[in-house]
């Protein structure tokens, strides 16, 4: 049977939305890593590449580095939220692809692209996400 989505949460303020699905149960090996940047911070300079199926094209494996890590202080969330800003070029329809680390393991949620003073996309951090979760769980 094909798993239904409905949306959980949606925080508007870094464009995520929450959707459970009810897959059954799976095998564990097909579920990509996390890296924990709080014990593993990220460092500028950091190789980091990113999957993507931008609006209109084939899908893309595109690469890049870290330019910086930055916090954003969120208005309807109680903390501030770090963004890491890389350069990986990724095309319009490419938020929600996942950012990896050299080891493939997911370090943030591509959210947007800037074109201002050079190309840069900035992704939300994994470990952003899991607290989310967490919030969400003790409701």
């Amino acid at each position: 049977p094909e798993s239904v989505p409905s949306t959980v949460n949606v925080v508007e303020d870094n464009d995520v939305a929450i959707i459970k699905l009810n897959v059954g149960q799976q095998d564990s090996t097909h579920w990509l890593s996390m890296r924990n940047i709080e014990q593993d911070p990220l460092l500028v300079g950091e190789r980091v590449y990113s999957v993507s199926n931008p609006t209109g094209n084939a899908w893309m494996f595109m690469e890049g580095i870290i330019s910086r890590i930055e916090t954003v202080v969120l208005t309807n969330f109680e903390e501030h939220n770090t963004r890491i800003m890389h350069q990986v070029r990724l095309g319009p329809g490419s938020s929600g692809s996942e950012l990896l680390d050299i080891d493939g393991r997911v370090i943030g949620i591509n959210v947007a692209i800037t074109r201002e003073g050079g190309y840069i996309t900035q992704a939300i951090p994994v470990s952003y996400l899991q607290r989310l979760l967490l919030t969400l769980e003790t409701r």
